[in-house]
């Protein structure tokens, strides 16, 4: 084993296939935009879970809701998609599950928790600076903050 740096645009390639970030930011984007795409009465019963070829994945606290939500799945699938401003959901699958409750109406408690890291790497805290500095300059703020939270899994560096 070569004890050699590979060159950074290798590795953040590599880097963002391991993760799908595209597919995460899309559900990040649902997730924070949730309540106004289905309402307060939705929100207190479902939540997006993943995203997978253009399939959303909803958990739904019970039955009955999974019923009401079939009957919605074409309006919610258009709400989805116009909010996002392209076609990136065609398909809305649901599932019985549980999920964090609602603190007040409408607002989802905050249930991020750290991620473990994946290990340090072996770039020096100079080269991670410079990296976050590129980041920085991202105009969406959605899409800096996993990129972070990305790095500093992987790199052990905050």
């Amino acid at each position: 084993m070569s004890n050699r740096l590979l060159p950074l645009s290798s590795v953040l390639n590599e880097f963002f296939q391991e993760l799908d970030t595209e597919k995460k930011l899309v559900l990040y984007q649902i997730s924070e935009h949730w309540e106004e795409m289905v309402g307060p009465q939705i929100v207190r019963h479902a939540r997006p879970e993943k995203i997978w070829n253009q399939t959303l994945h909803i958990i739904v606290d019970s039955a009955p809701w999974i019923n009401q939500l079939h009957f919605l799945k074409k309006e919610i699938t258009e709400k989805i998609n116009w909010h996002l401003k392209e076609i990136l959901v065609k398909e809305i699958t649901f599932r019985i599950g549980s999920f964090p409750k609602v603190q007040k109406e409408g607002t989802i408690l905050d249930t991020n928790q750290k991620r473990p890291r994946a290990g340090k790497s072996d770039y020096p805290p100079a080269e991670i600076s410079a990296l976050i500095a590129q980041i920085e300059l991202f105009e969406d703020s959605a899409i800096r903050k996993i990129i972070k939270e990305a790095l500093e899994g992987y790199t052990g560096h905050p």
